[in-house]
């Protein structure tokens, strides 16, 4: 099988992407997962990297995943819709998760996992963070929970 891997530059920060080539039936389908920029002023920016991080891929299985550094009602979350994107999260249970994200100043849903119209989610995965506990802690390394995601071929 073949499998491409390449780094994106995004404007401050770097992204990866890898494409998968299934080995009997050939279908390609590509996997980037994105750190966007953290300023909350900057949301054009963030839809400028997504935008270069999708890029020439829009017509083949997409997964778009990562630290979006906005919420659903956000520049960037909405464009990724408009551009037929899809939230794993949302399609399976119409909401995102409480948080994904959770420090002792800030509480909040910024991590995603989109996949295109190529793609279905069958299961989504978001553990819990309680509302007295900060990431990260000797549980969780990150300050950012893990999602995870099955997705199938239409």
């Amino acid at each position: 099988g073949k499998v491409e891997f390449g780094t994106i530059q995004l404007s401050t920060n770097k992204s990866a992407a890898i494409a998968f080539v299934h080995q009997s039936t050939q279908p390609a389908f590509w996997v980037c997962s994105v750190h966007l920029t953290g300023d909350p002023k900057l949301d054009q920016v963030r839809v400028q990297e997504i935008k270069k991080a999708i890029g020439t891929q829009q017509n083949q299985p997409f997964i778009l995943a990562g630290d979006f550094n906005e919420t659903e009602h956000d520049v960037a979350y909405r464009y990724l819709q408009s551009a037929g994107f899809k939230s794993a999260s949302k399609h399976l249970y119409h909401c995102e998760p409480k948080r994904t994200f959770k420090t002792d100043r800030l509480d909040r849903t910024i991590d995603f996992i989109f996949s295109s119209s190529h793609l279905e989610a069958v299961e989504f995965d978001c553990p819990e963070i309680p509302a007295n506990a900060t990431l990260p802690n000797q549980y969780v390394p990150s300050d950012h929970i893990y999602l995870r995601v099955v997705l199938e071929f239409k």
